[in-house]
């Protein structure tokens, strides 16, 4: 079944996942999966100085 596309609204959060196509590896070494979750932690800390506290 072809995907369809989502939508996208600025200033709205988004759900990020990382997966392969087929569920296949996307990391294979651990370096570069800790270098993900590094990336993923510092721009998730830029927004919320950005965007504030939530309720």
């Amino acid at each position: 079944m072809a995907w369809i596309g989502c939508v996208s609204v600025p200033d709205a959060p988004h759900h990020v996942t990382q997966r392969g196509n087929r569920r296949q590896k996307t990391f294979f070494r651990e370096d570069d999966y800790r270098y993900y979750i590094g990336l993923m932690a510092e721009f998730s800390a830029e927004l919320k100085r950005k965007s504030g506290p939530t309720a």
